[in-house]
């Protein structure tokens, strides 16, 4: 490892000092170009990011996923459903019922799961227009399109806010967040869940020079921990209730011995809370 110093775009707490901790050699988000990058530690926070950093040129998240792409979601429903699931088992615990906000919802499957399986009352932001016109469309449900200042500007209060998959984009994750907090009620919740770059996976796969799927180099600005998320949501004024490690990403592997054997440590690794997926339930 070796120290690298990143004048152009300093860590949220001020902080141009960095920490090598990977070189790869990683792929765009259609696995079509190649992409040399590193994931750089702030030396003073310890939070992590891509470097060099996405190109992103709107506060709220670049995603740089395309209508077509968002289409290709339906296709592939099933693979969505049950981290969707999984999000709203975890809000369950805490909060049974209430209006919800899933910000950055796509086309909405997540709030299909929520309103229609489990009773809550679930409205979509997404800023990609197109998505949001499908999914209202296709899935029947209610979705904004528009940005976080947009709700603001309604002055409109939520039981809990979802941020599925979007944190990581976001250039200025702490007065994001802060945003986040306004809409929510005084005894709202907030569920972020993030990929987890320290997960015992991406780790054996870094060691071996290979790529992970979640590092996303030309989308993810942050490359989270467990414990600097928490830390970010705690800088926002939110205080953590639950923390989980249990699940992976949407991996997919071959039918043969080699698939078969690498879905066990997959599945392994989350039992034990080595997970590349994080979930945490705050609280204001």
């Amino acid at each position: 490892m070796k120290l690298q110093f990143i004048k152009s775009r300093a860590c949220i707490c001020g902080n141009n000092e960095y920490l090598t901790l990977c070189e790869i050699e990683g792929f765009d988000s259609k696995f079509i170009n190649k992409i040399d990058f590193s994931v750089v530690k702030c030396c003073n926070c310890g939070l992590a990011r891509t470097y060099p950093p996405p190109f992103i040129n709107d506060e709220t998240a670049d995603v740089h996923i395309s209508s077509t792409e968002y289409y290709s979601v339906l296709k592939d429903k099933e693979s969505y459903i049950d981290p969707a699931e999984r999000i709203i088992k975890a809000i369950r615990r805490r909060k049974r019922s209430g209006t919800l906000l899933d910000i950055g919802c796509g086309v909405g499957i997540l709030l299909e799961v929520a309103n229609k399986k489990y009773g809550y009352q679930g409205v979509g932001l997404e800023i990609n227009h197109e998505a949001a016109e499908y999914g209202k469309e296709k899935l029947g449900v209610k979705i904004i399109s528009g940005s976080i200042r947009d709700v603001l500007a309604e002055n409109n209060k939520f039981d809990i806010v979802v941020l599925s998959h979007i944190l990581e984009h976001i250039v200025e994750p702490i007065k994001f967040l802060e945003m986040t907090r306004q809409v929510l009620k005084s005894s709202g919740i907030i569920a972020v869940e993030v990929p987890d770059f320290r997960g015992f996976i991406p780790q054996v796969l870094t060691i071996r020079g290979k790529y992970w799927y979640g590092f996303q180099p030309t989308q993810h600005v942050w490359q989270f921990t467990h414990v600097t998320l928490e830390d970010i949501l705690k800088k926002a004024g939110f205080m953590i209730l639950d923390t989980y490690r249990n699940k992976n990403l949407n991996h997919r592997f071959n039918n043969d011995l080699k698939g078969s054997l690498s879905r066990f440590v997959y599945s392994l690794a989350a039992r034990l809370s080595l997970g590349d997926r994080i979930l945490v339930i705050g609280t204001i």
